[in-house]
């Protein structure tokens, strides 16, 4: 992490331990299902890193095509959901530095711009529960790279980083 974003994440508030349910979620993010994965965050720290968790059910439209009789989790939405994680990480920190009206609003919309090096480990099945991890490795301007893992169970089920412009 660049000495800015060291100096900006301590002298921020902390949110640690504060969960967000999927209705909070909703305020925060433009995405409306069916293409709103994230399920629950389960620790924020703004602006620096954020836990959530991803139920993974057999009722999820793109199993029936990924793939017949072995579905599993495609690897962009994998991607797709740590990236919305990251927009809640976003979202947060704008709360603590413009007012608590900034997280309800969705008035800036974090765009994905690149998705670098990411390593599929495990193939992520309907019953599983995806343990996703961001970290904030460097902010330049409106440009953040954020390191992300998700685990299933204890298993490292995928890892990359992840590009947002907001």
């Amino acid at each position: 992490m660049n000495a800015a974003v060291t100096r900006q994440a301590s002298a921020q508030p902390r949110l640690r331990g504060v969960a967000v349910d999927a209705d909070q979620i909703i305020r925060m993010l433009p995405h409306r299902p069916p293409f709103l994965f994230l399920d629950r965050v389960i620790e924020l720290d703004p602006p620096v890193r954020a836990v959530g968790l991803k139920n993974v059910t057999i009722n999820e439209p793109w199993f029936a095509g990924h793939f017949p009789g072995q579905a599993t989790l495609p690897g962009v939405l994998l991607a797709e959901v740590l990236a919305q994680l990251a927009g809640v990480l976003i979202a947060a920190e704008d709360a603590l530095t413009a007012g608590p009206e900034a997280a309800s609003s969705v008035d800036r919309i974090g765009m994905l711009a690149e998705i670098k090096q990411f390593r599929f480990r495990r193939g992520i099945v309907p019953g599983d529960q995806v343990r996703l991890e961001v970290k904030l490795k460097n902010k330049v301007a409106r440009v953040r790279e954020f390191g992300c893992v998700a685990y299933v169970g204890a298993v490292r089920a995928a890892h990359g980083t992840l590009v947002i412009v907001a």
